[in-house]
């Protein structure tokens, strides 16, 4: 049987992070790159991807690209920073209001497959949602950890998701996420979008109509209405 894949961001999407991603990944960087003053003005870079950022501070303050050792550097250091802020400061990851119950419905939905697709770090998304309490064990999820821009990223998993599960093409294609990038790589791949408003797009109702899951009837009208 054809199934639709429904995939999802993480930050700003599932979990409520953003303000411990302004706090920590910098000091990430400037830890493994051995940099100073990293800007949590994610406008500032051209890829915006943990990936990305950690690719361009490499070339433009060391003056050199990147290497393995840099990524593994600062996604190490990005975990570790986390795991100790949630040591002290529990709540400072929390799911969006009814994300848990929506990922354990649509999951069970036999026409659809679940996937993840982020631009942080592989093992900080598994960290950030185990804490905010999701159960994505079996879930495909591709990261920062895998590739550079969030298209590439979305790409990766939906080929993993098609091999996976044997399947050919999807009937449908539908990403949420809360940022204009997630939105523009959506249209670049042909996936429907539904946005989730966070402090990126507070002014954007139209286009980022949810800013929690609690009315889940209406996010999953709205979903089939993606499907048509």
């Amino acid at each position: 049987m054809s199934k639709h894949l429904l995939m999802f961001d993480v930050d700003g999407t599932l979990v409520q992070s953003l303000d411990l991603e302004d706090k920590l990944f910098p000091l990430s960087c400037e830890q493994a790159l051995g940099i100073d003053s990293v800007s949590s003005d994610w406008s500032q870079y051209e890829v915006p991807s943990d990936r990305g950022i950690v690719s361009q501070l490499a070339e433009t303050r060391l003056n050199r690209p990147a290497t393995q050792e840099d990524f593994d550097k600062a996604e190490a250091s990005f975990h570790r920073l986390i795991r100790e802020e949630l040591e002290r400061f529990p709540d400072a990851c929390r799911a969006l209001p009814g994300a848990v119950e929506m990922i354990e419905t649509v999951k069970a939905l036999p026409d659809t497959i679940v996937a993840i697709a982020t631009a942080g770090w592989r093992s900080t998304a598994h960290l950030k949602l185990s804490q905010a309490g999701f159960d994505v064990e079996g879930i495909i999820l591709c990261s920062s950890s895998e590739r550079r821009t969030k298209a590439e990223i979305m790409e990766l998993a939906t080929q993993r998701a098609r091999s996976r599960f044997g399947i050919e093409n999807f009937k449908s294609q539908t990403y949420v996420g809360d940022s204009p990038g997630d939105k523009q790589a959506s249209e670049r791949l042909g996936f429907q979008f539904i946005g989730i408003r966070s402090k990126e797009n507070t002014n954007q109702q139209e286009e980022y109509p949810f800013s929690c899951y609690t009315d889940l009837d209406h996010f999953l009208a709205t979903l089939k209405t993606k499907r048509k």
